[in-house]
């Protein structure tokens, strides 16, 4: 079965995009505020936006006359690239998040090169795991044998969690931030393996 394409014009009648039955547009008034709405297929020359039939030209104009602009609205996945690059200081930090209670530590930190196009990584792994990389005094290869005992989870950019989990990422407080020596060290104080606490939150080399 053809797929139904539902075409957007201006009042003089050039096209200017199509969507597929079914699909969203962005309104845009005059004073700013957006809107999207479903539109839905009735023929070649007339298609519903919203509740309303429109004859695609009396569309064009109505739109012209209140000075509205209408696009095809954009994917979630497109919303979510925007936000990551509107908070790209924020997606290129690692932040690792306490959990007292159940002895974890959760690192978490964006992959721009994914299969998705991006998604968030969450690295969960144990106080004994700390313990246990303790023997290791290099830096690098101490988060690199915490990463292979971590038990990690994948939020892609182009699913319906990632919004909610990219606003936590930039919004919630954490506990210690990048791959450091600073950060090392704290986790190495926080499972009683070193006498000297450090300071929290400082930032030192990556």
């Amino acid at each position: 079965m053809e797929e139904k394409t539902i075409r957007f014009i201006d009042s003089q009648y050039n096209t200017l995009f199509t969507i597929p039955d079914g699909g969203n547009i962005e309104l845009t008034f005059s004073g700013g505020e957006r809107i999207t709405r479903k539109c839905t297929y009735i023929d070649d020359y007339h298609t519903k936006v919203g509740h309303i039939i429109f004859h695609i030209c009396e569309f064009a104009e109505k739109m012209e006359q209140n000075g509205t602009k209408y696009v095809p609205a954009r994917s979630e996945k497109e919303l979510n690239e925007i936000f990551v690059l509107n908070h790209s200081g924020e997606f290129q930090r690692e932040k690792f998040y306490v959990s007292p209670q159940n002895k974890t530590i959760t690192m978490v930190y964006y992959n721009p090169d994914s299969n998705a196009g991006g998604q968030l990584v969450y690295n969960s792994f144990r106080f004994e795991d700390i313990k246990q990389a303790s023997n290791f005094k290099n830096k690098d290869e101490f988060f690199d044998y915490l990463g292979s005992l971590s038990k990690q989870t994948l939020v892609d950019i182009d699913t319906p969690d990632f919004k909610s989990c990219a606003d936590s990422f930039v919004k919630n407080k954490f506990d210690y931030i990048d791959s450091n020596i600073n950060t090392m060290k704290a986790l190495l104080w926080l499972c009683n393996t070193e006498k000297a606490k450090p300071n929290k939150h400082k930032e030192m080399e990556r």
